[in-house]
């Protein structure tokens, strides 16, 4: 049994190293996209429709919040993409582009303005597409 154990070691160290690289490699071509939406007083909105489309493929995950306005997606293919967020008794809101880079969560909280569905808030970005680096919160 004793003469075992160093083999049974060296085979469990080999197959965590190979997993592990494969684990990671995973995470370098997926990023997600998380945040809070909230109301103008910025309580929570909870059941919010939150749908994040690629603007690369036209691929739209459609996410809802939680009981705590939370919204996380699932992996994403690497791209740029849009975030448009609504709930009822409030307006539309849509992100100007983000680009995600791999392996990175990107946190986008969202406020959203009384009104109607219908009515569309666009938040503009100066500079094209949103650098994914800084946490944003849209108001």
């Amino acid at each position: 049994m004793c003469h075992r154990l160093p083999r049974y070691l060296s085979g469990l160290a080999i197959l965590l190293l190979t997993t592990s690289s494969s684990l990671f490699s995973q995470r370098a071509d997926r990023a997600t996209v998380t945040g809070i939406v909230t109301d103008p007083s910025g309580h929570s909105i909870p059941g919010a429709s939150v749908k994040v489309k690629s603007d690369d493929t036209g691929v739209t995950t459609d996410l809802t919040t939680n009981d705590s306005g939370v919204y996380s997606s699932p992996s994403l293919v690497l791209g740029v993409y849009t975030i448009a967020v609504e709930a009822p008794g409030f307006k539309t809101t849509v992100s100007a582009p983000i680009r995600l880079v791999g392996g990175q969560v990107f946190r986008q909280d969202v406020a959203l303005e009384l009104g109607a569905v219908t009515d569309r808030v666009t938040v503009p970005s100066s500079a094209g597409v949103a650098d994914a680096v800084t946490t944003t919160v849209w108001r």
